[in-house]
């Protein structure tokens, strides 16, 4: 069960980069593209040459992070200890100290934010596959 909740946790976070990429890139397209360059994304519409790039050293950085924490999990003093999608990288030290259950509460907020991503990017596939317009005009 403990991967299942893992594998949500992972696609949610993804979800909500997506989700969050998809519109600033298409408002970015129309800030610095001409008017006859920028277009729906899912049909092929000319993008920042940089933001695949972003886009792939943060699919790279989600990579090695998975390769980090199943060689953690392997660990023989982690064991069960383990939470779901815990990284063991805090960068900004908001979780420093804290206890399990709040670590807990935390990580069924980022599956509710994660479940909400998730909709509102298929949402915007939706809508661009619908109407053939951008999802910012």
């Amino acid at each position: 069960m403990r991967d299942y909740r893992e594998a949500e946790i992972r696609h949610g976070r993804l979800a909500m980069l997506a989700s969050t990429f998809w519109p600033l890139q298409e408002m970015l397209d129309r800030l610095l593209l001409d008017d006859d360059q920028y277009g729906s994304l899912i049909y092929g519409s000319v993008t920042l040459p940089y933001f695949p790039l972003v886009m792939t050293a943060i699919m790279l950085l989600l990579g090695y992070l998975d390769v980090y924490s199943q060689a953690v999990k392997d660990m023989d003093e982690i064991g069960e200890a383990f939470l779901p999608g815990d990284c063991f990288w805090d960068p900004l030290k908001v979780l420093e100290g804290a206890p399990d259950s709040m670590k807990r509460n935390m990580q069924e907020r980022e599956l509710f934010n994660g479940r909400v991503a998730m909709l509102a990017f298929a949402a915007f596939v939706w809508e661009e596959g619908i109407t053939h317009l951008p999802l910012i005009e």
